[in-house]
């Protein structure tokens, strides 16, 4: 391909960090602090959060999430060191996405990418996305079989790279075959059954196989142990931004060589790039351009679909620069968030500055 060039990420090194840092604080509580503490940061608490319980403790009124994206300070599993001159090409938006869905850094003596217009609205196509929702912690498998399990009340992240993975191709999300799945490790392990599709827990869902596969199973290289979630604490505490990336990569690679530098790359809530117009701009180029969604982790408190504030990972995937509005993508159902404004898998939308604030206030960043 004229004027780009493939950067491979250096391997990945041998060794595995702590995925829970020791804290003084149970996790749930750690969650709250978290929170609390980015909302400090960024001003007075929005309407959905005053008043409201930070955590729920189980599926009550306002369902049985307890958060699950890590709150800022955890380390989680990945060992992966991105390339800094891809990851330089992609801050800057010199890229182009190749043949196989692999993003591109042009070499620094290639020429500008001519100018650009982005449209000033776009949608990514939503029908099989919307259906995407996380299994309740309480209910009833595929075969029929209860459980019990408030893991799967925190399976945002794994239900976030569900949604994301599917815009490279759908049918690794619809199209996986039903299985056993069991957590990995930790003090609660639950076998449960699940199909790509079904209606068991009275309204039809689609991905739930592969949903759970990412939550337990995937096993990108240089991780200690297997899935996207963190299952030393139960509940789990949920998944790292970091730890999403490199699921995410290798998933939507097919696990190529080079699945490192694939697409995905992580900008935290700091250093100078960080700001409200570089967060517009990279979901401008992802959507608008290479018709890719964008992973955020969130204060769920400025979201219209929560009535409480905890750590989420929510999926944008579409902007609207004339009402100055996001849309995004919530797999948390009404089990796991019984908020009233909240439904069963499905579309919101947002403004541009509440969701610039919620990703602010959360304090860890987006996956773009």
């Amino acid at each position: 391909m004229p004027g780009a060039t493939l950067i491979d990420p250096r391997p990945p090194t041998p060794r595995f960090r702590r995925t829970i840092e020791r804290l003084p604080l149970g996790p749930r509580r750690v969650i709250v602090v978290a929170a609390i503490g980015g909302l400090i940061l960024t001003g007075a608490l929005p309407p959905a959060a005053r008043g409201a319980d930070s955590v729920g403790s189980g599926a009550g009124a306002d369902g049985g999430a307890t958060g699950g994206a890590a709150p800022p300070g955890v380390v989680g599993k990945s060992t992966v060191a991105q390339d800094a001159a891809w990851l330089a090409a992609k801050a800057a938006h010199r890229t182009i996405l190749g043949p196989d869905g692999r993003l591109l850094a042009l070499e620094p003596s290639a020429p500008d990418l001519p100018a650009l217009e982005l449209p000033t609205a776009k949608r990514l196509v939503t029908t099989d996305t919307a259906l995407v929702v996380e299994p309740p912690g309480v209910g009833r498998d595929d075969l029929g079989m209860s459980f019990v399990d408030a893991n799967y009340w925190n399976f945002c992240a794994p239900g976030g790279a569900t949604v994301a993975a599917y815009y490279w191709g759908s049918s690794r999300v619809t199209a996986r075959p039903a299985g056993y799945y069991v957590e990995p490790y930790g003090p609660r392990r639950v076998r449960t059954y699940w199909a790509s599709a079904d209606t068991i827990s009275g309204y039809p869902t689609k991905g739930r196989s592969y949903l759970m596969y990412v939550a337990e199973q995937v096993f990108p290289p240089g991780w200690a142990t297997p899935g996207l979630a963190e299952f030393s604490y139960y509940p789990t505490l949920g998944a790292t931004l970091p730890d999403t990336r490199d699921a995410l990569n290798w998933e939507i690679s097919g696990h190529a060589p080079g699945w490192a530098t694939w697409y995905y790359a992580l900008q935290p809530t700091w250093g100078s790039r960080w700001s409200e117009a570089r967060l517009h701009a990279d979901v401008a180029w992802d959507i608008g351009y290479d018709n890719r969604p964008v992973v955020a982790a969130v204060n769920t408190a400025y979201l219209p679909n929560w009535s409480r504030s905890l750590g989420h990972t929510i999926v944008i995937v579409g902007y609207d620069d004339i009402a100055r509005t996001y849309t995004y993508m919530d797999t948390c159902g009404k089990a796991c968030n019984g908020s009233a404004g909240n439904r069963n898998g499905g579309v919101y939308t947002i403004s541009q500055r509440a969701l610039y604030l919620a990703i602010a206030s959360w304090g860890t960043g987006y996956l773009y």
